[in-house]
């Protein structure tokens, strides 16, 4: 599971999502946001 900020990466979370594909792990499910955070596993 990964947790970030979404103040710190407001409008990049896509990009973000692009580098963790790229780097051979698999996006499992929609990102959710609560709060300040996002969500993803």
């Amino acid at each position: 599971m990964i947790v970030i900020q979404t103040q710190q990466w407001r409008n990049r979370i896509e990009k973000l999502l692009d580098v963790i594909n790229y780097n051979g792990f698999e996006i499992i499910g929609e990102v959710k946001i609560k709060g300040e955070f996002a969500f993803t596993e």
